[in-house]
């Protein structure tokens, strides 16, 4: 581990409100003991609107970058936040017809709720950690485990929810290959 950035936040957004009532994953990556060591998911459908929603997205980022915040040498070392881009796929653009693109509202809501709070943001489009860290991989590196036919972690009760595997896959893409990179 280079300049002491220890903890990366893994980000896997999803903006759906009021169509489909999304979930975000959130993952807390230690990066020098190559471990997940935190789970959480932020609901739409425990939010009466979509801008509580948003908020609620955002403070559970703000407050696991205070509770990973490390010191070195006097120095607070906040985490860095790993988050998937939106990218417009052609063979899924007619599907998005007349949407409302709430994905990317809050996408861009976090990134400037983000750069507000001074964190380092890294993303990326979503198939870069996807084909990168596919399930088998994140399993083969005792990041997830294979159990009772789905994926699991100890860190959360019961099957991983796809948006908790792909903010694992960001988070440990930012660690590998971004952060301490520039």
């Amino acid at each position: 581990m280079n300049n002491s950035v220890r903890y990366v936040i893994g980000v896997d957004p999803s903006g759906s409100f009021h169509e489909g009532k999304g979930t975000t994953g959130i993952c807390v990556y230690d990066r020098q003991h190559a471990t997940v060591v935190k789970l959480v998911c932020v609901y739409a459908k425990d939010y009466t609107c979509i801008e509580d929603y948003f908020k609620a997205n955002f403070t559970a980022i703000d407050m696991l970058c205070n509770e990973y915040a490390t010191t070195n040498k006097g120095d607070v070392i906040m985490p860095v936040v790993s988050m998937e881009e939106y990218l417009l796929y052609a063979k899924k653009a007619e599907a998005q017809i007349h949407s409302h693109m709430e994905t990317c509202q809050l996408i861009g809501y976090l990134r400037v709720m983000i750069r507000d709070r001074d964190l380092q943001l890294y993303t990326r489009p979503a198939v870069t950690a996807k084909k990168r860290w596919t399930d088998d991989i994140l399993a083969h590196r005792g990041l997830i485990v294979f159990s009772k036919n789905t994926y699991r972690h100890s860190k959360w009760d019961g099957a991983l929810p796809m948006h908790l595997r792909d903010a694992i896959r960001h988070a440990v893409h930012c660690a590998e290959f971004e952060v301490d990179k520039k």
